[in-house]
């Protein structure tokens, strides 16, 4: 797991002033600085060592053509299976490098055959000598993270955000971008391809960015989720091919030259994560927040579980009263505007555990392909409710609270099931997003990605619809999350249940929550009773309980104030201040009570603080 940054253009920086941005993203790869310039294209690396970890692993890394010049943040986890396909012998091999087995691998079978053939999480830069052609690459998951940006000097890409608007071929010409700041206030992040500033871009899941030796850009998708050939999901052979699928993925995730451990919490995802690695990794590690919700200690769960796989676990009681000294440190971590509370213990437990473990499986990703939120079942509930015209939904609502009293709200002012799953994600509602932004509007992609099918689709196909979007929409921001908060720390979290392999077996399934059962992650957890005894009952996971309520009006007030209400900030031409500060006045004097949108602009506003200066 490494930080990657790279120039392509007409003429490339200095090595002073180039190494200056490579720094930035140090944390990511603090074991060793990587260099390679050619006049018109520079690569600049820092590694986090984890596969091989003398220097013979050290990136760039040319093919043993030399035809390609490879660095890559992240992991090919299926290296070994690759080494055994190609019939490369140990001496062709001059490390123990995933990576080095990439370029073998392009030589060999060319660049669009290796894709389809490489599995793991990764953001890859690979130019091609022969046709002067730099090609950047995100994992179909996009678990690993890579901007770009379009100069008058040519193309620049890094790991980081930073490293983009900071370099001296962009921070000159910053201008906002209307629709990413729109969709940072509604959902609390920027969904991909947008970012924060015009001509700069987060590659997609999935995703390829071409540039030729004219710097033309071209996109192409290389690999999405798509509804296969239906498998019944309560059926026992899809469970029997799901057990094969997630121990053959996690014996993969499981290789490592450096200690391994596991996030493990009280739910579903990570235990059976770590009940499976715990058969290929003998000193495996279980980290554990201990976090109370709705009276409910979550690792109690996790200690039992731990202790039927006989693994050390270490436990970190997370409360939000220190908060405050770490809390800038948190900021840092994130070089783009990201709105999400849960991300300070998710911080939190990747900073203590990166002092015994550098390599961390988490179960993140099971809810989205295995149908795991109750906004689900929430959904197809209501799902007859939107075949009904808006205005005649308010009649029946008002109907129902008149003669027995039932008060429905859920959907009513929403015109179809995409706007409403759209206000469902929102971190501030769209009309008070538009009076926070007037004139706010939101991209196509955006639109496109909350397009709903009609109510009157099949159950299966409003199902696929939801994970799809869960998958390209809200997973986005938890990886996002996961990613910047454990490599600040220094240290790579796979996630299994987002291998390749699991996502396109999940493309076959035919769901059937809400026909045959209303068993959220049905799969998951029939999957887990192979492991964990009947004396341990399965539960969903209640999340991280955080007061967010009372530490944005305690410990952090004063720096809270003195943020939104400062004058001349950065997004002074796009936010009206006014609504600013009554909504600030609004929350101290409990006229209105939404955490969430005083995070969501103290986040915003802090980003500016601290990396815009």
């Amino acid at each position: 797991m490494c930080g990657i940054i790279g120039e392509y253009g007409t003429k490339v920086s200095s090595l002073s002033k180039f190494n200056e941005i490579l720094s930035l993203s140090r944390s990511r790869g603090p074991d060793m600085k990587g260099h390679f310039s050619n006049g018109i294209l520079q690569f600049g690396f820092n590694r986090l060592s984890i596969q091989d970890t003398t220097d013979a692993a050290n990136q760039p890394i040319f093919s043993p053509s030399g035809r390609y010049i490879v660095i890559c943040n992240g992991e090919i986890i299926n290296f070994k299976s690759l080494i055994n396909a190609m019939g490369l012998k140990k001496k062709e091999l001059r490390s123990g490098s995933d990576v080095e087995v990439l370029t073998h691998a392009l030589d060999l079978w060319g660049f669009e055959k290796t894709l389809n053939k490489i599995r793991g999480m990764y953001a890859i830069a690979i130019y091609d000598n022969k046709y002067k052609m730099l090609s950047l690459v995100r994992d179909p998951a996009g678990i690993k993270p890579i901007y770009c940006a379009k100069t008058l000097r040519g193309w620049i890409f890094a790991s980081q955000y930073d490293q983009i608007f900071k370099h001296p071929w962009f921070r000159n010409r910053r201008e906002i971008n209307p629709e990413a700041l729109a969709e940072y206030l509604q959902l609390g992040y920027i969904p991909s391809p947008n970012a924060l500033f015009l001509n700069s871009w987060m590659i997609g899941p999935g995703e390829i960015y071409t540039i030729d030796n004219t710097l033309s850009l071209s996109k192409n998708v290389y690999h999405k989720i798509e509804d296969g050939e239906d498998i019944s999901e309560t059926s026992p052979k899809t469970l029997e091919k799901l057990n094969e699928n997630l121990l053959s993925v996690i014996a993969d995730y499981t290789t490592s030259d450096v200690p391994l451990g596991t996030f493990l919490s009280g739910g579903i995802d990570s235990p059976l994560v770590t009940s499976v690695a715990s058969k290929f990794a003998p000193n495996l590690k279980a980290f554990t927040v201990s976090s109370i919700h709705g009276g409910i200690d979550e690792s109690i769960q996790a200690r039992k579980i731990a202790k039927h796989l006989k693994i050390n676990q270490y436990v970190q009681t997370f409360d939000s009263s220190n908060v405050s000294e770490w809390l800038k440190n948190h900021f840092m971590a994130f070089s783009e505007p990201f709105s999400d509370y849960s991300s300070l213990p998710t911080y939190s437990l990747s900073k203590i555990s990166s002092k015994y473990c550098k390599v961390i499986l988490a179960g993140d990703g099971g809810d989205e392909l295995f149908w795991g939120y109750t906004r689900f079942l929430h959904t197809i509930d209501y799902i007859n409710w939107f075949r009904y015209p808006r205005a005649l939904r308010r009649i029946f609502a008002t109907l129902l609270r008149r003669s027995i009293g039932m008060r429905i709200s859920s959907g009513i002012d929403n015109n179809t099931i995409g706007d409403w799953t759209f206000q469902k994600q929102a971190r501030h509602y769209s009309h008070i997003v538009r009076q926070i932004m007037p004139g706010a509007k939101f991209s196509k992609t955006t639109q496109e990605l909350y397009k709903s099918p009609k109510p009157s689709s099949s159950m299966s196909i409003l199902l696929k619809w939801l994970r799809k979007n869960e998958y390209y929409g809200h997973m986005q921001r938890r990886l996002l999350k996961v990613d910047r908060s454990s490599m600040i720390n220094s240290q790579e979290v796979r996630l299994p249940l987002l291998d390749r392999r699991i996502i396109d077996f999940t493309n076959n399934i035919k769901p059937e929550l809400g026909n045959t059962h209303r068993e959220l992650k049905y799969l998951l957890k029939e999957s887990l009773k192979n492991f964990v005894p009947k004396n341990i009952p399965l539960k969903e996971k209640h999340g991280f309980s955080i007061n967010i309520d009372k530490l944005l009006k305690t410990e952090i007030k004063q720096d809270l104030e003195d943020s939104l209400l400062c004058e001349n900030t950065f997004f002074d031409r796009y936010i009206d201040r006014r609504i600013i500060k009554k909504r600030v006045s609004e929350f101290y004097s409990e006229k209105s009570s939404n955490p969430w949108s005083m995070w969501t602009l103290y986040s915003l506003y802090k980003f500016s603080q601290i990396h815009l200066k």
